[in-house]
């Protein structure tokens, strides 16, 4: 409880928050664990964290993912969003901390 993964992660902004934990020796652990903690609030050494609208994967050898409890294994992965398809009714934001944006007028 209480750890943030998307800082900047708005529910309705049609963008994929990626982040990536590159595969590090064990004597870089303690900084991937500090850039984790902090994310948000200050660049990482040992990881990244980007917002796109979509994410390419190709490897060379397969890899297992699990996608929403279904495992997959493949060498080609495209992850993308459909901005505003899904209807999802939401609370007021109650502060400056929203998870999602303003309604465009007339929505």
């Amino acid at each position: 409880g209480g750890y943030v993964v998307g800082p900047r992660a708005v529910l309705d902004d049609g963008l994929l928050d990626v982040l990536v934990v590159p595969n590090v020796p064990v004597d870089a652990w303690g900084q991937v664990l500090h850039d984790l903690l902090n994310l948000g609030k200050q660049p990482g050494e040992k990881i990244l964290y980007r917002q796109v609208p979509a994410l390419e994967i190709q490897a060379e050898q397969p890899l297992y993912i699990n996608l929403d409890g279904e495992p997959l294994r493949d060498t080609h992965f495209r992850f993308g969003v459909l901005p505003r398809r899904l209807p999802v009714i939401l609370p007021q934001p109650s502060g400056p901390d929203r998870a999602w944006s303003q309604p465009e007028p007339g929505t």
